[in-house]
């Protein structure tokens, strides 16, 4: 019983910090700070938002490649975005 327990414990874990990359394959995921996200990102949610505020940013990927995600507020919309470390938009879709 207390092998299932760990079990279910650690597969709870995994939902809450795991997600689907961009190519399909699983990575963890992390909420991070404007301020610790590269110079090219923060140049790009910056330009993006308008000086609109930045909602929540996550970070996800593997450990030689990152990509962020944020949520902004474009047009009274929120909008979120998905930016590689070089600040390219890869993905932009309405929020949910």
């Amino acid at each position: 019983m207390r092998r299932i327990l760990i079990l279910i414990a650690g597969l709870a874990a995994c939902t809450v910090g795991c997600a689907t990359a961009h190519d399909g394959s699983k990575t963890d995921v992390v909420e991070v700070t404007l301020d610790q996200v590269p110079p090219a990102v923060m140049q790009t949610l910056t330009r993006e938002s308008g000086g609109a505020p930045i909602g929540k940013i996550e970070r996800g990927g593997a450990e030689d490649k990152h990509w962020y995600r944020a949520t902004e507020t474009k047009n009274a919309q929120p909008v979120q975005l998905t930016i590689d470390e070089s600040g390219k938009v890869i993905d932009r879709k309405p929020a949910k």
